[in-house]
């Protein structure tokens, strides 16, 4: 038997890393509407504690006003 919890969740802490750069994101696409995609270079500490390469770049994707996807390209 399963059961449904329709208690409102809370939002999941993250760090003031990726705030930031998430932030920076939302603005970068606000300020170019219509470009779906950008490059950037990969900030220490957004990718929690994996291990990104020095001088490694993130492809950021906006699926829809408010939702980006990240992908880091070594």
């Amino acid at each position: 038997m399963t059961t449904k919890c329709n208690k409102p969740r809370r939002p999941v802490p993250v760090s003031d890393t990726v705030d930031r750069v998430s932030e920076a994101d939302r603005v970068w696409f606000e300020q170019h509407p219509g470009v779906p995609v950008y490059e950037r270079p990969a900030v220490k500490g957004e990718f929690g504690d994996n291990i990104v390469p020095r001088g490694a770049v993130v492809t950021v994707f906006q699926v829809a006003p408010g939702v980006r996807i990240r992908r880091v390209l070594e």
